[in-house]
């Protein structure tokens, strides 16, 4: 059984002899653990390469979300300027006379 780190490339083996002096039960169930922790590993690997599309999907998106941050506060301190002037102008409660309003 082998299992290769395909992050730093490193591989480790292991041999399970018959005449190691272990019993056939004990050799079955270290196959056995040896066959979940490859499964595991593929699994985690897996995730793994997800989690890494995930992060270069965020890091192109960061770029544009600032640009739309930006331009949102834009918008937002240029309707507070109009909004300033408009309260300079009067009481914005009443309606100027040449203003049509629509509700």
């Amino acid at each position: 059984m082998s299992a290769k780190d395909k992050g730093t490339g490193k591989e480790n083996k292991i041999t399970i002899k018959a005449n190691s002096g272990l019993s056939e039960d004990e050799i079955q169930r270290m196959v056995d653990e040896a066959a979940q922790f490859e499964e595991m590993m593929a699994l985690l690997e897996s995730d793994m390469v997800r989690l890494q599309e995930a992060l270069v999907v965020h890091d192109a998106a960061v770029p544009e979300l600032r640009e739309w941050l930006t331009q949102l506060e834009s918008r937002y301190a240029m309707a507070e300027q109009r909004e300033d002037h408009l309260d300079a102008k009067g009481d914005l409660s009443k309606p100027d006379s040449n203003e049509t309003t629509f509700f």
